[in-house]
């Protein structure tokens, strides 16, 4: 968990410099975990989803419908 959370914590930070840079951008951020199992099966695990609008970081909410 410790691999994810520094993952999620650098990309954060990676856009907010570049959003400083490039005012017009929008970013939508997917963090999460991918698991390779046994027979060419495969799972991921959504940690979180964010979104970078204008220099504000909020969360994105994702409709299981």
């Amino acid at each position: 968990m410790a691999a994810y959370e520094t993952i999620t914590f650098d990309l954060e930070r990676h856009v907010r410099r570049d959003a400083g840079n490039f005012k017009d951008r929008r970013y939508a951020l997917f963090s999460g975990i991918q698991i390779h199992g046994p027979g060419g099966s495969n799972y991921c695990w959504l940690g979180k989803a964010s979104l970078l609008v204008n220099g504000v970081l909020s969360p994105l909410v994702l409709s299981t419908h």
